[in-house]
């Protein structure tokens, strides 16, 4: 068979995956089709002004480096433009919102497959490969959750670059940035192909090719000046707005810890499924005697044992296991974040995971076939049987409570269960019971029962409408005022403010009764103009009928 005839069977396989792929996916999420916004979908489409339009304007300001439409202390301006694009098409409308995500999951599952393949890896364990990953229930709440479209969207961007790396280095190139302006994670791209290429190296003839020369060390360069380049925005974007300091990580040590102990969670919830859940909560490994952190020690050892024979054998494993680390290390809390655990974070680090572990037990395989007679080869199709059983068992298990799980995103309320049932004093569940009080009009229980909730990394949870039949109850304005006086405490640190934060600058003075402070932060948001112009004139205008009513002596409420 010409090499032309391989390409077009692998092209042909890699279409009617891809088709079974969607149809399997669409299958086990059609529980969360019709699924809400949820959380941070708020910031990203609902309330976004620059996302809830489409305009020459709007998505100027979002590609600007250092400008107004940054969210989250992020810099993901094609994030932001394909919400808007989604907002202009389905508004309001879940179905479609929904069916991108599983489309662009399905098509990640394709991708991890194809790379498999050109890995050398026999068609059936790259298929399961790619079954795997489209199955694993810990990828639902990156396909489920609308907002996660970024999570989607970037590693198909850097699963492509890497397929592409090699027969086409400028259309990797291209997708390389593509994925990083839709999330920072598609950085792990660079890693891959330089352990690709390193794999490669010298074996161009064998494989029929031109020699790359230096090339691949060229277009590395070119890939590492463009994530440094991005860095700049991006990192200015995350400091200090998107980092916290964690009292506990003054001992070293414990900082160690939690990072080794935050490991060995991920390698469980990948290899087992278990352990998903929506808004997991570990707090900082403070014993030195807690099991996931020693067990950590071995773990690390075999992967770092792994890449380096992998790397000296000039195995394409290594490209794998060093996209699972690379994966890995911006969740790791190296830098310390809010949340550091979440099903979705395993998105980036699971292909590799699989990648790495089926070319292992290939190569095992293979070396015990090997070492085998005649008799004991025919022996060894029958345990080949029973390994593709047993797979497809592991794949409908995966499946199964993948769809349990789509159901929980049908509604925030079973969501917030969910995380309440697994973590029963998590901020969740404490929140939860604040919520019930609220309810009965119990504004002292409710309002301790929030600030615990807070205490454990719950944020500007006052605002939930549930909490209105309290809302002029003194108790809880002193929280408002007290939570008010922490966020301008705060965004002081931050140096030139956005025009949305000198918006919540002005509400956190205004719910201090500090109305021309709350006035001077909205003038400013308006001298800077933009598309936000109206509804910050809507709120200066607000404030200062406010004041004119206290003046004269009504109440606000």
């Amino acid at each position: 068979m010409t090499r032309n005839e391989i390409l077009e069977h692998r092209g042909a396989l890699l279409l009617a995956t891809s088709l079974v792929a969607v149809v399997l996916a669409l299958a086990i999420y059609w529980p969360s089709l019709h699924g809400p916004f949820v959380s941070d979908d708020a910031l990203f489409i609902v309330l976004n002004p620059w996302t809830s339009t489409l305009s020459l304007e709007s998505v100027a300001e979002m590609f600007r480096p250092f400008g107004e439409a940054r969210t989250a202390s992020n810099y993901a301006p094609l994030h932001l433009l394909a919400s808007a694009v989604e907002r202009r098409m389905f508004g309001d409308e879940m179905f479609g919102y929904h069916v991108v995500n599983i489309f662009i999951h399905a098509l990640n599952a394709t991708l991890l497959i194809a790379l498999l393949l050109s890995s050398r890896l026999p068609r059936v364990l790259a298929i399961f490969g790619g079954l795997i990953f489209l199955v694993h229930p810990a990828n639902v709440e990156a396909v489920a959750w609308i907002s996660q479209l970024k999570t989607n969207a970037s590693l198909a961007l850097a699963l492509g670059a890497v397929l592409a790396f090699r027969r086409n280095p400028g259309v990797a190139t291209a997708l390389f940035l593509a994925g990083l302006l839709t999330k920072a994670s598609a950085a792990a791209a660079l890693p891959m192909a330089a352990a690709l290429a390193w794999s490669e190296a010298g074996q161009d003839g064998a494989s029929g090719q031109e020699d790359w020369g230096r090339a691949p060390c060229r277009w590395l360069a070119i890939w590492l000046l463009l994530l440094v380049v991005f860095a700049v925005p991006h990192f200015g974007a995350i400091h200090p707005r998107g980092t916290i300091e964690v009292p506990a990580y003054v001992d070293l040590c414990v900082h160690l810890r939690t990072i080794a102990s935050i490991g060995t969670h991920y390698l469980v919830m990948a290899y087992t499924g278990l352990g998903v859940a929506y808004g997991q909560e570990y707090p900082p490994v403070m014993s030195a005697v807690d099991p996931g952190w020693i067990a950590a020690l071995p773990l690390a050892g075999f992967f770092l044992w792994r890449i380096a024979v992998s790397l000296r054998g000039k195995s394409q494993e290594a490209v794998y296991w060093i996209g699972a680390a690379a994966g890995f290390a911006p969740i790791s809390q190296m830098l310390p974040f809010l949340h550091p655990t979440a099903d979705r974070y395993l998105y980036f680090i699971l292909p590799g995971l699989i990648g790495g572990s089926l070319l292992l037990l290939n190569r095992v395989w293979k070396a015990r076939l090997d070492a085998m007679d005649l008799g004991h080869a025919a022996r060894s199709r029958g345990f080949r049987y029973a390994a593709i059983a047993v797979g497809l068992a592991v794949v409908a298990l995966f499946g199964a409570r993948s769809w349990e799980r789509a159901h929980l995103w049908s509604d925030r309320e079973l969501l917030m269960s969910d995380s309440a049932r697994q973590f029963p004093e998590g901020r969740t569940a404490v929140f939860l019971r604040a919520r019930q009080a609220a309810s009965t009009g119990d504004a002292a229980t409710s309002v301790a029962l929030l600030r615990r909730a807070i205490e454990l990394g719950g944020d500007q949870l006052q605002f939930d409408p549930a909490f209105r039949p309290i809302a002029n109850d003194p108790v809880f304005r002193v929280l408002s005022r007290e939570l008010a006086s922490q966020h301008i405490v705060r965004m002081a640190s931050f140096g030139r403010l956005m025009q949305r934060e000198l918006s919540t600058l002005a509400a956190a003075h205004f719910d201090r009764g500090e109305f021309r402070q709350a006035e001077r932060a909205l003038e400013e948001a308006i001298r800077r103009g933009g598309i936000m112009r109206q509804q910050l004139e809507a709120d200066l205008d607000w404030v200062r009928r406010t004041r004119a009513r206290i003046k004269g002596g009504s109440a606000i409420f």
